[in-house]
């Protein structure tokens, strides 16, 4: 599970992330904490690089900045229904304007609390996200229409989708099967954000990563078929693989 952290107060960010670490020690989520000081960082990471997360712990005031954390919320969403999204603020006298809003914030969390209590608030973020991800969870599919039928594949079971030689056609690999299809990579970029942009002609599930080749910029996927890697995303893939703990070797 990946959990963001956003607040411009480095105190209580420590605090916060101290809690949710020890909750998730005793839950036994295996969990990726990252913490931003600024909203504009925040946005590089999920916008621009992709690195999506499964839950937001956000502040709604940045840097003097006015709600930002609400007008990234909103943002969020028009990419990722899925994410859980907790505001954790001294402001509890605008919860009705936030939910107003209609972000589908799971909760309004008052920082001001004790540490006991804000644990609980948070924890309860924590293990409601932690449903969502359990394998009992019921999930959206991916429909998929091409000449001859249509196909309803689940995100988690998506291996890599790539380029073909032929304008616009997209190959779909699972375990079992091989889909061509036309679409646009960008848009499936934005319907599945849980897949990374490797190459500007893939996108690859990291679940299912077993090396990178780190000279020839390429990656081994379910022991099976490589795909390129760009060297402006060599890195940040490589950083992704040890959050995931998937077994890669590189």
């Amino acid at each position: 599970m990946r959990i963001y952290i956003l607040d411009d107060q480095f105190i209580m960010l420590d605090k916060i992330k101290r809690i949710v670490k020890t909750i998730t020690q005793e839950l036994a989520i295996n969990a990726q904490i990252k913490i931003f000081t600024n909203v504009d960082d925040l946005e590089v990471a999920v916008f621009e690089q992709g690195q999506y997360a499964d839950v937001y712990f956000l502040d709604l005031d940045q840097n003097g900045v006015k709600l930002s954390g609400i007008n990234f919320a909103k943002r969020l969403r028009q990419v990722d229904i899925e994410a859980t999204i907790s505001f954790v603020s001294k402001f509890p006298a605008l919860m009705q304007q936030l939910f107003a809003n209609n972000i589908g914030a799971r909760d309004f969390i008052n920082k001001s609390l004790p540490a006991t209590l804000l644990k609980g608030f948070l924890e309860q973020t924590l293990i409601y996200q932690q449903r969502l991800l359990a394998p009992t969870k019921g999930q959206q599919k991916l429909l998929i229409n091409t000449n001859e039928q249509v196909y309803l594949v689940k995100p988690h079971e998506i291996i890599a989708i790539e380029t073909t030689a032929t304008a616009h056609q997209l190959k779909l690999t699972t375990a079992h099967d091989k889909i061509l299809f036309y679409d646009k990579l960008s848009d499936l970029q934005q319907r599945l954000p849980r897949l990374f942009r490797a190459h500007r002609a893939c996108l690859i599930n990291l679940d299912y990563i077993t090396q990178i080749k780190m000279k020839e910029h390429l990656t081994i996927l379910d022991n099976r078929f490589e795909l390129p890697v760009s060297r402006t995303k060599i890195k940040q893939l490589c950083e992704l693989i040890t959050i995931h703990d998937s077994g890669a070797t590189v």
